[in-house]
């Protein structure tokens, strides 16, 4: 079968894909119907001829603006015209006013009867990269509570950290231990004891509502609260309602009906950071929480943390 105009066009058409062919310097030679189905459904006009179109200047022009993606696009570009690569890939975000889109672009150099050509094709990568974005956010759920696992918390608290070292902002974190959990697993069974981590979770939630606040499940049965640009005096007086709200809380063992009574240790350090030495906070903060621990359960137990001078205890 001979390979006709008609019949490479027709194939071109059925592809998906949005495809452009563009010449040595970048102007639109060929569209495919993917391509004009794209434009029209995204503001332009269904009469509007590509050809001839500049595909590069819209770029270098977002770029100017500051734009990372198009920055990176027309380096990309760049390379590809001086010969330096023969193809290139970018995966970027479009989206809409009505949702969330984003492509992988690549393009690939040809040469036909002397002369330099580039197909670029986009594809639609949005449920592939929303499937990662929930793959991640599930990496870093605890299973049991629901609530931010360790992971998270590293992430979250570096962030936090430097964000308020370089605005001079106040950073308090707070450690909670469950105490006697072992005890309460062996006395009522493992499913209060769950449900125990779960009643903590819960009222955690209720001191975690902004965009700088996290509560996480620490590991085990201790339990973490960072709270950005929150004073150490602010941050105490949140840590003593959590204290009462977790004494308060009682665990009905649905097969006996014997009650089960919470008690935690908690530690709290507050920082405004001057440097890196978030690894000395994390551990002071762990500190505070044993002594608590240690010194009678039930109780808060707070300091101002300086990374010179390390922790000044202060007992609340």
């Amino acid at each position: 079968m001979e390979l006709t105009n008609a019949f490479l066009i027709q194939t071109l058409n059925t592809v998906k894909n949005n495809i452009a062919v563009v010449n040595a310097e970048f102007c639109i030679v060929y569209t495919n119907q993917a391509w004009d189905k794209f434009g029209v459904e995204n503001g332009v006009d269904v009469n509007f001829s590509w050809t001839g179109e500049n595909y590069f200047k819209p770029c270098q022009e977002s770029a100017i603006d500051g734009d990372e993606f198009s920055l990176a696009a027309v380096q990309g570009i760049e390379m590809l015209k001086q010969g330096v690569i023969s193809d290139f890939q970018l995966e970027y975000p479009c989206h809409s006013a009505t949702e969330d889109r984003w492509f992988i672009m690549e393009i690939d150099k040809f040469t036909l009867d002397a002369q330099t050509f580039f197909v670029i094709s986009h594809q639609n990568i949005t449920h592939r990269v929303k499937l990662e974005q929930e793959a991640i956010k599930l990496s870093k759920i605890d299973g049991l509570t629901g609530i931010a696992n360790r992971r998270a918390f590293d992430d979250f608290i570096e962030l936090q950290w430097y964000q308020c070292m370089r605005n001079q902002f106040p950073i308090s974190m707070l450690l909670l231990d469950v105490d006697n959990f072992k005890s309460i697993n062996d006395e009522f069974g493992h499913e209060v004891g769950d449900a125990c981590l779960k009643a903590i979770s819960t009222i955690l939630n209720q001191y975690t509502s902004r965009a700088t606040d996290m509560c996480g499940r620490f590991g085990g049965d201790e339990f973490v609260v960072v709270w950005g640009q929150l004073s150490y005096q602010r941050a105490m007086k949140l840590a003593n309602e959590i204290l009462n709200k977790a004494t308060d809380k009682v665990i009905i063992d649905e097969h006996t009906n014997k009650e089960c009574r919470l008690s935690v240790s908690m530690g709290l350090c507050s920082a405004t950071p001057i440097d890196n030495d978030l690894k000395g906070f994390v551990i002071a903060t762990d500190q505070l929480m044993y002594k608590a621990k240690h010194t009678g359960k039930n109780k808060v137990i707070g300091a101002l943390f300086n990374s010179i001078e390390k922790a000044k205890i202060k007992v609340s």
